[in-house]
């Protein structure tokens, strides 16, 4: 969840930033990116872990501040855009590291939705959009909604 919501808040910067959408960075939903911290750090006993969330947060908060007050300087735009994306990069890896995974990364940067990334947190194929008959029901039954 902390990895969706920072990608989402990432995303929303990117959408403002090429005039595709207005006001969006200042809808993003911080409470549940919080919510998302706490239940991480009752979870984890790893301290990498628990550290990379603070650089995650931090680096969040720097993009923001760049974008929000210098949105003209490319520079420093560009500079704090990398820095998160690079802090999520080590929270997925710090993450992955202590569960014994081999991290799952995106084949590019833009990849990969917030509902993708949502469905396959809960389990589910991510390919497959709620709502849509499941392809795997038995022949002969009703097509159930998944």
């Amino acid at each position: 969840m902390v990895v969706a919501l920072s990608k989402d808040y990432r995303n929303r910067v990117g959408e403002e930033r090429n005039n595709i959408a207005a006001d969006v960075v200042g809808a993003w939903d911080i409470g549940t990116f919080c919510l998302a911290e706490a239940r991480l750090h009752i979870l984890s006993s790893d301290p990498e872990t628990l550290r990379t969330p603070n650089e995650l947060r931090r680096s969040g908060a720097a993009l923001g501040r760049a974008w929000r007050l210098k949105p003209h300087d490319e520079q420093t735009v560009d500079t704090a855009w990398r820095t998160h994306h690079d802090a999520i990069e080590h929270f997925i890896t710090a993450s992955s590291r202590s569960l014994n995974r081999r991290p799952s990364r995106s084949p590019t940067p833009a990849a990969g939705s917030v509902h993708q990334l949502a469905a396959s947190a809960r389990g589910q194929d991510p390919e497959r959009r709620p709502g849509r008959p499941n392809p795997e029901a038995a022949a002969g039954e009703e097509p159930r909604l998944t």
